[in-house]
Order: structure tokens, then sequence, then C-alpha cells
């Protein structure tokens, strides 16, 4: 999560669509100003610092408890917050809901599902096949809905802009730049640890019983996506 009152723009997106190296991006290429908020990165910035989340909140924001637990409950809850998380912690005004531009990305949501599943590596392909065939939802899919990041209290935000995980190699250099700022890649500091199989498209692996059932799990989301993508899956 970035809030930044110098360009007028909140970032926070949904779990794994790719916004923990989105973010470290976003806080090394030069746009935060005096009075920015963020919820910190897990991601090394050219080898310079790790952004820590209380360099960055007010002042007030743990004056009832400072401790090293509150502050890692309080990224836990903001790194995805949606915008009306962000409302009711005090942090945006109705009036910064109203004019700021708010981005976010999505990602295919059959690719985010199995990411979620595969999470940390020792993801089998029986294993997902069984959480499929149940109807199980990753705890990250569960947390919250990409179409919550483009709504307060069920209206769509007046100001937003979507990047798409299949093309942000290319859209979220752009919007630094459009906002003035220099772009710094993060070093990687957790590398991807997907199964061989799973690096390949799902259509090569998951069989159709188990991809049908995934349309239907997932379709809410997947209306979603296509509505404000344009793109199939």
């Amino acid at each position: 999560m970035i809030i930044s009152h110098k360009h007028e723009f909140v970032f926070t997106s949904p779990l794994k669509v790719g916004s923990s190296t989105a973010q470290a991006t976003l806080l090394g290429s030069n746009l935060l100003g005096e009075g920015d908020y963020h919820s910190g990165c897990v991601e090394n910035i050219a080898d310079r610092k790790i952004f820590d989340i209380a360099d960055s909140l007010p002042t007030d924001f743990f004056k009832d408890d400072n401790s090293d637990s509150a502050k890692l409950t309080a990224k836990a809850r903001l790194t995805h917050a949606t915008p009306s998380v962000l409302f009711d912690m005090g942090l945006l005004t109705e009036q910064q809901l109203n004019d700021y531009l708010f981005v976010s990305i999505v990602r295919n949501p059959i690719e985010r599902y199995i990411s979620a599943w595969l999470l940390d590596g020792g993801g089998t392909l029986e294993g997902l096949i069984f959480k499929i065939d149940n109807g199980l939802l990753p705890q990250a899919m569960s947390f919250s809905c990409p179409k919550d990041y483009f709504y307060h209290q069920d209206k769509r935000l007046n100001n937003i802009k979507i990047l798409c995980t299949q093309t942000l190699d290319d859209s979220l250099p752009s919007f630094v730049r459009a906002c003035g700022g220099s772009v710094v890649y993060p070093k990687r500091i957790k590398q991807s640890a997907y199964p061989e199989w799973a690096k390949r498209h799902y259509s090569q692996w998951l069989p159709l019983k188990q991809l049908k059932a995934l349309y239907d799990l997932l379709a809410d989301e997947i209306e979603f996506y296509h509505l404000v993508t344009g793109r199939d899956l």
C-alpha cells in the first residue's frame, strides 16, 4: 500500500498479483514525498535499504502500542488494504477518495488461484486437484476481491488506473515516469518456488474437469477480470 499525497495517488492491490514487486519498484523510484504513507516492502531496493512501515505512518498511529508486534499487525492489515479499509483507519479522507487516482493490479483469476496454493512451494498437482475438487479457496483469495480495490461502500471510485500482471513490466515503468520518477527495480529477496510443471500455462497440465470447476468457483472474479481488461484467460 502506498498513499502519495505528493502525486495524489493510492496504490494497493490484492494478494498474488505481483504487488510486492510493484510496491518495491514504486518505493525505490523516487516518488514519495514528505507525509506520504506506505506499508513497507519485503524486497531490497537496489541494495540500498528496506522501507519500514514505522518510518511512514502518522506519528500518532502507534501511540497506544509502539511494539514490534503492533507494527507487524498494522503491516499485515495495510499491505493489501482496500480503499474502504484505508478510509476506516483514518489514512484517507472522503475528499481524497473522490479526488485521488487509485492504482491497482488485476491478474488472470485462475493463475492467481494456482499461485496462491503454490505459495512458498511444496505444492503438488495432486494436492491442487484435491483443493479444486473440494471447492477450497486459498486465504489469499478469500482475504479480498480485486473489485474491492476500485470501490468504496459499493460505489465505484472516480479515478482508477488498472494494471495487469501480464503487462506489468511495461505499464508500471510508464506510470512511474508519468509521475516524474526514475524507475528502480528491486533486487528479489525471495525467488519463486514454483515446481517446474507449474511454470507452464495451466492449460497444458490441469485436467479439463478441474479447469471447468475453477471457472465455476471463480466466476465472479473472472467476470470482473474480463470487464476491466477485455482479456481472455
